[in-house]
Formats: structure tokens, sequence, C-alpha cells
């Protein structure tokens, strides 16, 4: 830690907010400026290429959406990236601790993260990482999309080895299997994150890692049903768009905005906010 402390130079850091496979992130204070800085520091060298095009991704992204990019740095055979620290609570913990979300609350953070991915699509990046622990929300309300980590622009360099999956299983879209990824992938993990803030569960379970990607193939998820009785059926219409198994017959990120034109959670939206400043 003292020899991380050195290198990071004007950083001053206060912990360590958790640790992927590329690296370990930190809340830092910028002492430049006073302000809370999220730092992502590689700790394998042979992710470097991975996590310089992390690097150029975030840099050419500006999205209210989206945590923002402040600097990257390279010496030698180490690098840090430097973040917007966005404080708030994830959507991962936000349904550990109320279970399933009321539904115009859950559509609202689908209409912002759909925002987001419009954004991002447009600029022909992949996320292919999206999930609960991806997203925080903050005490504003403001849902923010991190860990660009292996995301992907159309035209960048292929750094994922054949017959390698990337990606976490239960938010895997079905062509992910055969190495086929579209921007659509990340409209099935929008599809799974609203399902599992709708119900409280992911929407397919298995006792095997082999039996749940032969669910996820066949597109055979649990009826919301079973969880939440009751929910609109425009609602339904969305989870059944986004979770379509063939990727042409799944709603683009436009297509899902267009339907969702209007939508707003209103008191619902301002009193589970309340319950998010009191749950940080």
């Amino acid at each position: 830690m003292n020899a991380l402390k050195h290198k990071l130079r004007d950083l001053l850091i206060i912990e360590r907010l958790g640790s992927g496979a590329m690296g370990d992130v930190y809340q830092c204070i910028d002492q430049s400026t006073g302000k809370p800085v999220a730092v992502k520091w590689l700790h394998r060298s042979d992710m470097s290429k991975r996590f310089i095009e992390e690097a150029r991704i975030l840099a050419s992204i500006h999205h209210p959406g989206i945590a923002q990019f402040i600097k990257f740095e390279q010496h030698e055979k180490e690098a840090y990236l430097v973040m917007e620290y966005v404080e708030g609570l994830t959507l991962e913990k936000l349904i550990q601790h109320h279970g399933k979300l009321p539904e115009s609350f859950a559509l609202k953070i689908t209409l912002q993260i759909a925002t987001a991915l419009k954004y991002l699509h447009d600029q022909q990046i992949i996320h292919r990482d999206l999930k609960a622990s991806n997203l925080k929300i903050t005490k504003s309300g403001q849902v923010k999309l991190l860990d660009f980590g292996i995301a992907k622009a159309q035209f960048s360099e292929k750094l994922t080895a054949e017959g390698f999956v990337i990606g976490s299983t239960p938010y895997l879209a079905p062509e992910q299997f055969k190495q086929d990824y579209s921007h659509k992938i990340d409209l099935w993990a929008l599809g799974i994150l609203l399902y599992q803030m709708l119900t409280g569960h992911l929407p397919f379970s298995a006792a095997t890692e082999f039996e749940l990607r032969a669910k996820i193939q066949k597109g055979d998820y649990l009826p919301l049903e079973i969880f939440s009785p009751g929910l609109n059926k425009s609602t339904k219409k969305i989870i059944r768009k986004l979770l379509a198994v063939r990727p042409e017959n799944r709603w683009s990120a436009n297509e899902l905005l267009q339907q969702m034109e209007g939508k707003s959670a209103g008191a619902f939206w301002n009193k589970w906010i309340e319950k998010l400043k009191t749950n940080r």
C-alpha cells in the first residue's frame, strides 16, 4: 500500500472499493482539487492492452448516465485510471436491501439505463458487462453506469481469445456463448436487470453452470407472475422484447425508449430516492 501511495503522487487513498480481473479500485482525494475520485490500478501486466482500451473508450464518452473519465497515467508496466467518484448505492445492494422494487421505480431506472445505452450504441460502443453491481444510483436519483473493463468499440482490436466467453453468466445473452457480440447483448442484460428489479430474482436459475447456459440459450426463464402478479401488460411486453432469444427480434435501445416515452415514476420515485439516502 505504501508503494502504491508513492506512485499515485497527488492522490490521497481513502479506501479500497473493490477488486476485479484487471486491478483494484480505490476511493481517493485528488489533492490538487480536493475532490473525491475513483482510481483503478492495473495489477496485471498481461491485461495492459485491455486496460488501455478501457481508458480510450472512457475518454471518448461524455454522458450524465456514465461515470466521467478524468485521466489515464502509464509509467512503464504500471498504469492507473482516474474516474469520477460516484457516491450512492449500487443497484445490486438496493435489490438486496429491499427485494423487488415498485414497478414505476424500476421503469424509471430502466429508462435512464436505456438512455445511456443509446448514447453508447450511437458511438458504436458495446458495454458487454451490464449488471446490477455495475450501476450506481446517486442521492439525487441519477443512475450511473460503471466499469468499462470489457467494453468494445466497433473498430477496436480484438482482445478476447477464440472460444473464451467474457461477461457475467447470469446476464449473458444467448448469442454470447457463440462469441456473437452486437449492441443487442446490452439490451438483453437490461431485460435481466428489469426482471431482477421487478421480482428480486434473476430470471434464469439452475444448479450448474451448464444447465444455466442451456436455459439462457432457450430463453427458458421463470414467469414474472410467480414473483410479481399484477404487472402492467406494457411492462411484461418490455421484458418479453428484451429477452427475445434471437437478437433480430430484440428491441434496440432506441426502440425501447420510443416505447417508454411518457412513462414516469412520480411519487414512487421520490419515495424511493428518500429511502436510498438513508441506505448508503
